[in-house]
């Protein structure tokens, strides 16, 4: 059901009940106004004084088996009330003609509900039952075939009143009067009311097409959002409800994109690692088992082992473990949520670790890796493990990429508040275009490329990453004998972290 039939119909549910609402209020205060009316008309004939000096009442008294009848019976004449009682004769507020002018007709009732003049109708029950339950004043309805009341009007109200006086043959009037039928004020006012009716739902009709609009254009928008994983914002029309409920959804979209992106993000990474494990593992391990697979040979033919093959053999199994450890470090800085434990991490002993885990792979390629460290131990605040990887694939690059004679040096320096860290070689060095571009991913020299085609790229940027993450400043720079100079600087930790 759309919104405008509901507006619709809940209009005409709400109209309907109002309009028959009204309709019985005026009935009911037309009915009301013509008792008083009635009443006032009973009291006017009953206490009128005629000529002879007699009123009403004791007209009925003296002579209650004929008093009775039309508003035109013997006694009410309006040729015998006194000059001037015409006047006041009592006009109802509701409509019609005069009382008088009506076939209305009153009849006498002693207190138990008997009439004295033969011709009285009997009292209607409905009637006695509400003035025996202690109404001074009741009324009801009386078909026309129900009285003998003749005339052209369908009803027939029924007014039964109790008398000032509580004895006698006319303690009790019943008046009877035709009700009169509805005029033209009546229909015009149910005319009026229909047409009030029918331009209350056309307003509201007509109020409702932009409404109805706006919700359909923001039932596409959203639509469109959805299709565009709500990248594309929900145009937010006007500052109502509708516009409020447009910015509601555009803020929830901003979070829904917000773990979108870190969901795809996470996907992306994962990606990557297994791409990454997978194609640069599997050069350097094919490489290995076939220095193991020689190895293997010479020793089934007895022949003395190559030192040049053990040596090689070596420094595949000393490349595949940082590879791993590289890829390792990649999924956790490049994660939604990268995991960095920043405690305070003793620099020196990093160092010693790192140049140790090297020195094999140094002696094998004749290389000679130095290391100088002061004489208090250095701390800083940061991630033991991601810093330590950082410093060994600096000397990892220097081992691999330098020459049989080589020498490599890495120093740990105080400078004020700040450590200095610098991993100097006096290797080959590149080109000045290829320096500044050395720590992007997967990036390597054309020098690099000739001597090991099967590198990953992959050290630098981590390196440069790991810095960025601790707030470390990060340099590459050729150095003064030929190779580079890859430096790091950060503030010293003076107090420990508890």
């Amino acid at each position: 059901m759309t919104l405008r039939l509901r507006l619709a119909l809940t209009i005409l549910l709400t109209a309907i009940p109002l309009v028959l609402g009204f309709a019985w209020l005026r009935d009911e205060l037309d009915r009301s106004s013509f008792e008083d009316g009635l009443q006032q008309f009973v009291n006017f004939r009953l206490n009128s004084t005629f000529r002879g000096n007699n009123t009403g009442r004791s007209l009925c008294e003296l002579d209650p088996e004929t008093w009775g009848g039309g508003s035109g019976f013997s006694g009410f004449s309006r040729r015998r009330f006194r000059r001037g009682g015409g006047r006041d004769r009592p006009r109802p507020p509701g409509r019609g003609r005069p009382l008088s002018q009506r076939r209305t007709s009153m009849w006498a009732y002693n207190k138990v509900f008997n009439a004295s003049n033969p011709q009285a109708p009997p009292f209607p029950e409905r009637l006695k039952k509400k003035l025996s339950s202690g109404a001074e004043r009741a009324s009801v309805m009386l078909d026309r075939e129900d009285s003998s009341e003749g005339g052209s009007n369908r009803k027939l109200l029924a007014l039964g009143m109790f008398m000032d006086w509580t004895e006698g043959p006319c303690s009790i009037i019943l008046a009877l009067a035709p009700y009169p039928p509805r005029g033209k004020e009546a229909d015009n006012l149910w005319w009026m009311t229909l047409g009030l009716c029918s331009a209350l739902l056309l307003a509201v009709l007509l109020a409702a097409g932009p409404m109805v609009r706006r919700i359909r254009l923001l039932t596409s928008d959203v639509r469109a959002a959805a299709l565009a994983h709500y990248k594309v914002p929900v145009e937010e029309r006007g500052g109502d409800e509708i516009g409020r409920l447009a910015k509601a959804f555009n803020e929830a979209g901003a979070v829904v994109r917000v773990h979108m992106n870190s969901l795809e993000e996470r996907e992306k990474t994962l990606r990557d690692f297994i791409s990454n494990t997978t194609h640069d593992v599997m050069i350097p391990l094919t490489v290995l088992q076939g220095h193991i697979a020689r190895l293997h040979k010479a020793s089934e033919q007895k022949k003395p082992t190559e030192p040049a093959l053990l040596v090689a053999a070596l420094n595949e199994t000393q490349y595949i473990a940082s590879i791993l450890q590289n890829l390792s470090t990649v999924a956790k800085l490049e994660g939604a949520t990268p995991q960095l434990q920043k405690n305070p991490v003793d620099l020196s002993g990093v160092v010693e670790r790192a140049v140790a885990r090297h020195v094999p792979l140094a002696e094998a390629g004749k290389i000679t890796l130095e290391h100088g460290l002061p004489e208090s131990p250095l701390e800083t605040l940061g991630d033991v493990t991601l810093i330590e990887q950082a410093l060994s694939n600096v000397i990892h690059n220097a081992v691999r990429y330098n020459q049989a004679g080589g020498h490599i040096a890495v120093l740990l320096e105080e400078q004020g508040d700040e450590f200095s860290l610098l991993v100097i070689d006096d290797g080959p060095g590149i080109s000045k275009e290829e320096l500044a571009k050395l720590p992007e991913r997967r990036f390597r020299g054309k020098t690099a490329r000739s001597r090991n085609p099967d590198g990953t790229g992959l050290g630098l940027h981590i390196a440069r990453d790991v810095a960025a993450k601790h707030g470390f400043r990060f340099e590459i720079k050729a150095s003064e004998y030929g190779g580079l100079q890859v430096s790091f600087a950060g503030k010293i930790l003076r107090e420990r972290v508890v």
